[in-house]
């Protein structure tokens, strides 16, 4: 992800609509889960979200990883 996230930087590609940067940046989010700690395809996709708008929350341009387990769950 972080290299992803580089090499979008390192092109440098204008970006004259944003009201943010200059030029496009790359947000990134990543999970790791094992499918038996999920209930539904879905809860994996909405943990992606949440984590990719934790990103976005962090100022952008950056890579967010989270992993889950469901004991670190149970915890929460």
């Amino acid at each position: 992800g972080e290299e992803v996230r580089q090499a979008v930087e390192d092109l440098d590609i204008p970006h004259m609509a944003s009201n943010t940067v200059n030029h496009v940046t790359v947000s990134v989010g990543i999970v790791t889960v094992y499918p038996e700690d999920l209930a539904s395809p879905d809860d994996a996709l909405k943990m992606v979200d949440d984590t990719l708008y934790q990103a976005k929350e962090n100022g952008r341009n950056c890579c967010v990883f989270n992993s889950v387990r469901e004991q670190d769950v149970a915890l929460a």
